[in-house]
């Protein structure tokens, strides 16, 4: 990292010739890809995020060279097992340093606001109030670091959604993303965002919400032009998204003037699409509610839509065990090895029969 131009611009000169030999022209992007993934099993959990935070560095001046762009925006649209599992990584640490960061400053927030009630604060005892101090402390030695990786982790993000977008129409991918930013947003702008603000924020947690919440409206607005396809994601995220919530995220939008007009308009619009698929999978879960438990995904109770059989003999939805393998090679059942190369289609029609009956009858 200590090459780049936007760490050491002295260094510029010694960064091209590094980035135009034969060999990083054919290897360096493929093999940073790969050495973000690995961080996850050969380093410590916390020093990860360094060592990926070097890596983003060096992909953001990567980017701004046409020739490295396209090698990556190509590998993108391959879709292969490396890179799709790069792009997993990425999105479990946006969640992690996300939710590492919102809860930490809610710490700040209300430990703040008590030790500012002279008088609640003098009610507690000595041993509450060197609990809470401890708090404090370690949530505000904590947040900063979260803070500018989750930054730089959205940033990643945010131009590989916009010029790069194929690997997030997976339902591997999306439905994950989508949930991270429904999550987020909702704790951003949502009815409780007032929690999350603390005293000279900028000056002592580099924490700038505003900023933040355009980066996560960038990424729904570059992933909105996948057709009906991340509209689909965010209306079957079950965990955050409500009509609601969406209405709440645009009247703070709106009234606080975080982001420009123009893509206020491209956001509600992208709104009211999902808000229609939300309604539409609503009706159609009524009429399948009493769809046979075989036709369920035993993890997730959802109606499967491409089961796939594994060599213990459990049927699982596809998109559900891909997510699961991502994470870990392994069956969820038992613990066994597994690859996706062992998992064995061909039940959709029957289900899909099944379906069909039921309309009929």
């Amino acid at each position: 990292m200590m090459l780049t131009p936007a760490v050491m611009p002295a260094a510029q000169n010694l960064w091209y010739q590094v980035i135009n030999s034969p060999m990083a022209m054919e290897k360096l992007f493929p093999s940073l890809v790969k050495f973000y993934s690995d961080a996850e099993a050969g380093t410590d959990f916390y020093e990860k995020f360094s060592i990926r935070r070097n890596i983003q560095v060096i992909f953001q001046c990567l980017w701004n060279e046409t020739y490295y762009r396209s090698i990556m925006i190509q590998l993108a649209r391959a879709c292969g097992p490396e890179f799709i599992r790069f792009i997993n990584m990425v999105i479990n640490d946006a969640t992690f340093l996300l939710d590492e960061s919102l809860a930490a400053l809610k710490k700040i927030h209300d430990v703040e606001l008590l030790m500012a009630n002279k008088e609640e604060w003098a009610a507690l005892g000595r041993e509450e109030q060197q609990q809470k101090e401890g708090i404090l402390e370690d949530a505000k030695r904590q947040v900063r670091s979260w803070l500018i990786y989750a930054k730089d982790t959205l940033e990643l993000l945010g131009y590989l959604t916009r010029d790069a977008p194929q690997p997030f129409a997976q339902d591997v991918l999306g439905d994950r993303l989508a949930s991270m930013l429904n999550h987020n947003i909702a704790q951003l702008c949502g009815r409780k965002c007032m929690e999350l603000k603390v005293r000279d924020a900028a000056e002592r947690f580099q924490w700038e919400p505003r900023k933040l919440v355009g980066q996560v409206v960038d990424i729904y607005l570059n992933l909105a032009a996948l057709s009906d396809t991340f509209a689909e994601f965010i209306a079957h995220d079950e965990r955050s998204y409500t009509p609601q919530m969406m209405n709440d995220v645009i009247r703070r939008l709106v009234s606080n003037n975080i982001v420009p007009i123009s893509q206020i308009e491209r956001f509600r619009a992208l709104a009211e699409k999902v808000e229609t698929l939300y309604n539409n999978k609503a009706a159609q879960e009524m009429e399948l509610e009493d769809a046979p438990e075989e036709f369920k995904d035993p993890v997730m109770d959802t109606l499967m839509e491409d089961p796939v059989r594994l060599p213990s003999g459990h049927i699982m939805d596809r998109k559900h065990i891909m997510r699961h393998l991502l994470s870990s090679q392994t069956n969820p059942f038992n613990r066994a090895a597994l690859t996706e190369e062992e998992l064995e289609p061909g039940f959709q029609r029957l289900i899909s029969m099944n379906v069909q009956l039921d309309h009929i009858l």
